[in-house]
């Protein structure tokens, strides 16, 4: 499993700035190409995913939005073979995105190996290692701040994401 991240000059992360869609697909399509290419990807892979937010954009960030939209593009031009295409279900429920009960219990559950690890109806529980969003974040100093990691330790997504395939329409 190989995680490329797009950082790139030409889309800033500002809730003001609007990114152009088919240029973000473009520079999507490019990185995976590369990477495929340079090794980073294992080019024999059955399977290539794509994962982004959902129209939503998590917490409605312009940014997360058009994220979604390139990346649908990209899936709509099938441009990039044996490539799957997800995005991250919204919680709009504040209880149930910043009081994860569930998701707690299930971590719990999972720790005294009660529950099993679980991919089913588009979930992806990620209980064995709930410290990933800590350091995925964490690479983001100038934007780890406190109500961010806050964020990290109480928000559901750190326990279990829904994600939901995008579909070439």
């Amino acid at each position: 499993q190989k995680i490329i991240q797009l950082d790139d000059p030409r889309f800033p992360d500002h809730p003001n700035a609007s990114w152009n869609i088919e240029i973000v697909a473009e520079a999507i399509r490019e990185s995976l190409l590369r990477a495929l290419k340079d090794g980073s990807l294992d080019s024999n892979s059955t399977l290539l995913n794509v994962i982004t937010f959902d129209q939503r954009g998590v917490s409605g960030h312009i940014n997360h939005r058009d994220a979604f939209f390139a990346v649908r593009h990209l899936c709509q031009l099938q441009k990039l073979d044996k490539a799957s295409f997800y995005e991250l279900e919204t919680i709009r429920n504040p209880i149930r995105k910043y009081l994860p009960l569930f998701e707690w219990m299930r971590l719990l559950l999972r720790w005294c190996r009660i529950c099993p690890v679980v991919w089913n109806d588009g979930f992806v529980y990620r209980s064995l290692q709930p410290g990933l969003s800590w350091t995925a974040m964490s690479t983001h100093k100038s934007q780890f701040v406190l109500y961010r990691r806050l964020f990290v330790i109480f928000c559901c997504y750190t326990y279990c994401n829904r994600l939901r395939r995008i579909r070439e329409e």
